[in-house]
């Protein structure tokens, strides 16, 4: 192989330096700085994607803040409606209790009224009955008839004194 021959070294030398040197004068010129620019713009998206997302993050937490203070501001609101509702219930409870108690006084009242008058009625007619019946005992028992006024005050002397 002719590469291994040491009579071509000092030839090839030359053209790997040669070499070499174009292909680095081409890389240092060209190549690098196009790479170096590359690498600058992602270092530069890279801080700008970071700043952003840092300031969306800071942005994030003060709307996570703002919710959570609505969100307990709402939380307060329905507290304070449902004491107003239970309250207001409980008026309109006590306003209903003292109406029904009124009306069932009321219509306590008209019973013991109404008992009244129908007690007032069957001791009267117990009179009338009991009148009729003490009459037809003295006839019976006698065989004389009583006046009737005389049979009627001994009855309602006799009930004024069990009354």
């Amino acid at each position: 192989m002719p590469q291994f021959d040491p009579q071509f070294f000092s030839p090839q030398l030359f053209w790997l330096v040669i070499s070499f040197g174009l292909l680095f004068l081409i890389m240092w010129r060209y190549a690098l700085p196009r790479i170096a620019e590359t690498l600058d713009a992602r270092q530069r998206r890279m801080e700008n994607d970071f700043a952003r997302a840092t300031a969306l993050k800071e942005e994030a937490e003060k709307v996570l803040t703002i919710y959570e203070a609505e969100l307990q501001k709402a939380r307060a609101d329905a507290h304070d409606a449902m004491s107003k509702a239970m309250t207001e219930a409980s008026i309109q409870v006590d306003r209903e209790v003292t109406q029904l108690d009124d009306k069932l006084a009321q219509d306590y009242a008209q019973a013991e009224t109404r008992i009244d008058e129908a007690r007032e009625q069957a001791i009267r007619s117990i009179g009338n009955v009991t009148g009729e019946i003490a009459g037809a005992a003295v006839t019976r028992l006698t065989g004389i008839e009583a006046p009737a006024s005389d049979i009627e005050s001994a009855v309602e002397s006799a009930l004024r004194e069990r009354t």
